[in-house]
């Protein structure tokens, strides 16, 4: 409120003049009068630190934090992300489907722990890209191992639960392919080989396994007969085509 004035003068021969004043109501910068002010809502809990109704996700905790809990569903509650950890190695099944050394490791990340113990997989896609899910047999669980960045030169071949054949075991994993069994895949034709390369069998439509093509051969005449029903001029000549040899001798008529 503000206190106005006037001051009013009549001329009646001699000058009269009157001091009135009245309070007035200013209006305020918004232009309408302010209305009382309603009570303030509770203030709003902050993510970072997590409350006392838990956390759902990491995003619900300080920089430094996670959201931990005893499952991997459900609310858990903030808690610090440790800053080293012992070099001890007890394997634990993180809930991202990573395996981690130990339950520290796991709590840096920021992930809670499924199980102990390494994560169970039942193909590659349950690993990470540098991974793959290596298993004792073709099927079945297995767990997520590292695949090699390099292999010695060594010849071991080793046949893949692929159904195909590698040089030695360390190349099978770099491929991401468990093992089915030593030495070469058994094969019944060309099919299952390389195309410079041939299923190598003692007779016509028996296992055998691929091995390389002869690229030359002699130049000697000791006709066989492939198991095509043709007539090769030797035996090499047959393998060179990628057939087995049935007998030794002309085809029949």
């Amino acid at each position: 409120m503000l206190k106005r004035c006037t001051v009013t003068c009549l001329f009646l021969g001699l000058s009269a003049c009157v001091l009135s004043c009245a309070q007035v109501q200013v209006p305020d910068a918004a232009g309408g009068s302010g209305g009382s002010g309603g009570a303030g809502g509770p203030a709003g809990t902050g993510g970072a630190g997590g409350d006392e109704a838990g956390c759902a996700t990491n995003f619900d905790c300080a920089e430094e934090e996670y959201c931990f809990s005893a499952s991997c569903g459900g609310l858990g509650t903030c808690e610090l992300r440790p800053d080293d950890c012992p070099l001890n190695v007890a394997f634990v099944c993180g809930c991202d489907g990573t395996t981690y050394d130990n339950a520290c490791e796991a709590s840096v990340a920021g992930v809670r722990i499924a199980a102990a113990g390494e994560c169970v997989c039942e193909t590659n896609d349950e690993c990470i890209e540098e991974e793959y899910c290596e298993g004792e047999s073709c099927e079945g669980p297995g767990t997520c191992e590292l695949r090699p960045l390099s292999c010695q030169v060594i010849f071991a071949p080793v046949c893949g639960c692929d159904g195909n054949t590698y040089d030695n075991e360390c190349l099978a994993e770099t491929a991401g392919v468990r093992i089915e069994a030593e030495g070469p895949c058994p094969c019944t034709d060309n099919s299952p080989c390389e195309t410079d390369e041939y299923c190598a069998a003692d007779g016509c439509g028996v296992e055998g396994t691929c091995v390389d093509r002869p690229t030359v051969c002699p130049l000697i005449l000791a006709p066989v007969c492939g198991c095509d029903n043709n007539t090769y001029s030797n035996s090499c000549a047959a393998q060179s085509a990628g057939v087995n040899v049935q007998s030794d001798n002309e085809c029949p008529e």
